[in-house]
């Protein structure tokens, strides 16, 4: 298991509460909140600040709420996700006529465009592939709808700075921006962050640059966290520690897979909060 979804969340307290009863059977996993209530839209800074991540669930939100009012919530949801940093998910009835037909329709396929232009990080297919006619074609057609819409780089949404609370993650939020804007203004091909935890890959993905996001990670759990968040590609490597080692070994596999050619700019970064002693904010280029 990588994620919990906790449904029908109406307080914060409920993900306190799950949080407490996994810790107390030995389990400490990301918990994202599914936003299902009309007290969990009154209740969401609360509810975004205890859990790790948000699922807009407009099926079930759409039955409890107007459905001219979803769409606001879901890019008022999107747009504080985004801010904070955090995973959104945007789920249900995304191609719901692909169910029994095999192509969408047109306001189907701009609903998916949208949720990416407006900064989702996931789109899920629910019936569609559950119990749908078309499962595989679904699936090709949510591909190409999103791989379509993250072309049009015009189009990107960026956050704007906000003060984290303490001052550790202010100065670790402010040098994931630095180091985007950094990697923007040389028009990188990739931008390559080595994590443990995978925090620096995830303020990397917060500012949304305009290159594809490489983590490698020496732990399976952080790259299958990483999977979900928005622009990151993970790979595994085993040795994060050893700086020369793992600099050389990335650009190995970007070459081999043919993501960066000669002349190409890479950004390589790593760091860690100004809490943790003796390790530091770096930034490197290189031309291939």
């Amino acid at each position: 298991i990588d994620y919990v979804a906790l449904s029908f969340v109406r307080y914060a307290e409920d993900i306190y509460e799950l949080r407490d009863w996994m810790k107390s059977k030995g389990y400490d996993k990301p918990i994202i909140a599914k936003i299902e209530k009309p007290e969990a839209v009154d209740n969401f800074e609360a509810i975004l600040d205890a859990s790790d991540g948000i699922m807009v669930a407009r099926g079930d939100l759409g039955v409890e709420l107007a459905p001219q009012l979803v769409p606001i919530i879901q890019k008022n949801i999107i747009g504080r996700c985004n801010a904070v940093g955090k995973l959104v998910i945007t789920a249900t009835q995304m191609l719901e006529s692909m169910i029994n037909n095999p192509i969408p329709t047109r306001a189907e396929a701009s609903d998916v465009a949208n949720a990416v232009l407006d900064g989702t990080d996931v789109v899920m297919l629910s019936g569609e592939t559950a119990v749908g006619k078309y499962p595989k074609q679904t699936i090709k057609t949510m591909r190409n709808i999103l791989l379509s819409t993250e072309s049009q780089t015009q189009f990107k949404t960026h956050v704007k700075f906000e003060n984290p609370k303490n001052q550790a993650d202010n100065i670790f939020d402010a040098t994931g921006k630095a180091f985007v804007e950094i990697a923007n203004q040389v028009n990188a091909k990739a931008l390559v962050v080595f994590t443990h935890h995978g925090r620096k890959a995830n303020i990397l993905s917060k500012y949304n640059p305009n290159a594809h996001i490489f983590a490698f990670s020496d732990s399976f759990d952080t790259l299958n966290h990483l999977n979900l968040h928005k622009g990151i590609k993970p790979y595994f490597l085993k040795d994060i520690m050893n700086e020369d080692f793992y600099i050389q070994s990335a650009l190995d596999v970007l070459l081999k897979d043919e993501i960066v050619t000669e002349g190409d700019v890479v950004v390589f970064t790593a760091g860690a909060p100004i809490d943790e002693t003796d390790r530091k904010n770096w930034v490197r280029f290189l031309v291939v």
